[in-house]
């Protein structure tokens, strides 16, 4: 069996099995890739193609929820609207409107500030009927928990104390029964956070 699997894997060690996908997952894959271009994610402190991001994001929703295909389709789209040139529309022609709506509703909202468009974007979410955005749900809290996992490790310190203090917000906006595995590791990933800061305090204080 051939596995992708991510170079620095976090301490869950999830693995992506590309042979295995589903169709619609390896379009939607397909589709991200072609958007995000030549964007890069910071793996390790080195630049990466894009899709290593959504291959994580979408390993952690596989692992948690592995018949939910709507989630991982989103988990590899949740960026396109906010972060490449392609459209709610362009989604709705390929995928149609559930995965469309779910997709826009992960993408932040324009605000004046980050705290302002996260602030908008939790609002969206706490909104959300959980029958029709539980793939958005899903995914949200994975890639949420794929960022933050992956700044823990690098010890990218400044991320995750920005991440610790947004959490509690956007724990009560996103936090459902039906997403409660992934809510679990980010619980976490959080305590492991507040004991690092708490850690870098001390030393800066002694």
């Amino acid at each position: 069996m051939d596995f992708y699997k991510m170079q620095s894997p976090p301490p869950w060690d999830i693995h992506l099995s590309l042979d295995e996908m589903h169709p619609l997952v390896k379009s939607a894959r397909a589709f991200a890739i072609e958007a995000h271009g030549t964007q890069t994610y910071s793996w390790k402190w080195k630049p990466q193609p894009y899709v290593r991001h959504l291959d994580h994001t979408v390993s952690l929703v596989q692992h948690s929820y592995p018949d939910e295909i709507n989630a991982q389709i989103v988990g590899y789209l949740h960026d396109v609207i906010e972060d490449t040139s392609r459209t709610y529309d362009d989604i709705l022609r390929e995928f149609g409107s559930v995965i469309a709506d779910n997709v826009l509703l992960c993408s932040d909202k324009v605000g004046l500030d980050r705290d302002d468009s996260k602030a908008l974007t939790n609002a969206a979410f706490a909104r959300a009927d959980d029958l029709i955005y539980e793939p958005a749900l899903r995914a949200k809290a994975a890639d949420r928990l794929a960022n933050w996992g992956l700044s823990l490790e690098d010890g990218k310190t400044k991320k995750c104390a920005r991440y610790l203090a947004e959490y509690p917000s956007f724990r009560e906006a996103i936090a459902r029964p039906l997403n409660s595995k992934l809510i679990d590791e980010l619980e976490v990933v959080n305590d492991q956070a507040h004991r690092n800061l708490q850690d870098i305090k001390h030393r800066f204080s002694t």
